[in-house]
């Protein structure tokens, strides 16, 4: 099993962008499990919508099942409210748009109790039941933090993603939430720091699962928690702009590496790779910067400046779902190749 981090110590280069891509890519011919160790949780939120929330409960009938079987309600009853309460919430009218959220429905006084008035419910039984989901939501939606805690194992927590697609099968994300603290707490805590061992015992199960490879999508900086989780990582791969800010953070980039080695001790290997994200062939900044990096001694995989990552990044898709002829999947598939070649 391989670890991988595209990493980089700078926000807005594209680094989750191009992890969801290369996960995405070498789940073609084996499984792939993201960690989603950031606490913006962006992969999660392109995988896996309103996770952790009531509304992701809702839109799944197993958790309300389970919700119910918890606290002894009879489901099927439940199951057809909540759906009663979707369609209602899917064709409402408010402050000009059509639809509103879960959340807004048992948070608005007047809304909820219109709904009640229509539909002859009791407001405050409506209102128990929004509790009840959304305690279980807050106990039930494992994510990355909770298997840190031990609260949960890896097992229970990760979700497969894409698992309607025929052409696709075995992609797979532990996800994080963006909705609360939790992760940025631990990773400040001593329970973290003191405690690293917990990475490579998640590493082992993940492996136990059959995984043959991991990804690690990381917050930006390096501080702790990225130096620790780096450190097992088997393949670091920078992603930078071709600029001459993103050089300069390239080269600190290189020293974080030497020093991650030495003081702990990091397995990765020198894989000479570099992604080149938003270049511009008519900007001569840029092509300067493409030609210096050309005498490195980095294989380097240019990304010409494009919108197509953006807009399938709205879509809630990966590039090559959303425009597979598109040339950047083919440079995308080479650097997977090369990922491959250098087990």
């Amino acid at each position: 099993m391989k670890t991988i981090s595209i990493y980089m110590q700078a926000g807005g280069v594209g680094k989750t962008s191009f992890t969801v891509m290369l996960a995405y890519e070498l789940a073609k011919n084996g499984k792939v499990l993201i960690i989603d160790a950031d606490q913006q949780s962006n992969t999660t939120l392109q995988f896996v919508k309103d996770f952790g929330t009531v509304q992701y409960v809702i839109d799944n009938p197993e958790l309300i099942k389970k919700c119910c079987t918890i606290n002894d309600i009879e489901s099927e009853n439940i199951i057809e409210e909540l759906n009663n309460i979707s369609d209602f919430c899917n064709e409402y009218i408010y402050e000009g748009s059509q639809g509103i959220k879960v959340s807004d429905f048992f948070s608005n006084e007047d809304i909820l109790n219109e709904y009640c008035e229509k539909f002859e419910r009791d407001s405050e039984v409506l209102k128990e039941l929004y509790k009840m989901i959304s305690k279980f939501a807050t106990k039930n939606c494992r994510d990355f933090v909770s298997v840190l805690r031990e609260d949960a194992e890896l097992e229970d927590a990760i979700l497969e993603v894409r698992s309607e697609s025929e052409s696709l099968k075995g992609l797979y994300i532990l996800p994080s939430r963006n909705t609360n603290t939790k992760l940025q707490n631990f990773y400040e805590s001593g329970d973290f720091r003191d405690e690293p061992e917990i990475i490579p015992r998640i590493l082992k199960e993940a492996e136990k699962l059959g995984f043959e490879y991991v990804f690690f999508d990381l917050p930006p900086t390096f501080g702790w928690a990225q130096k620790i989780l780096l450190s097992y990582c088997d393949i670091i791969i920078p992603i930078i702009n071709p600029d001459e800010k993103s050089i300069d953070g390239l080269m600190q980039f290189n020293e974080h590496m030497d020093k991650l080695k030495k003081e702990y001790k990091g397995k990765f290997t020198e894989t000479n790779l570099l992604i080149i994200n938003r270049e511009k062939k008519d900007n001569k900044v840029h092509q300067h910067w493409i030609e210096v990096l050309k005498n490195s001694p980095y294989t380097i995989f240019e990304f010409p400046d494009s919108n197509s990552i953006t807009s399938a990044a709205s879509q809630k898709l990966v590039l090559q779902e959303w425009q597979k002829s598109s040339k950047l999947c083919t440079t995308i598939k080479e650097l997977a190749d090369e990922v491959i070649k250098g087990e």
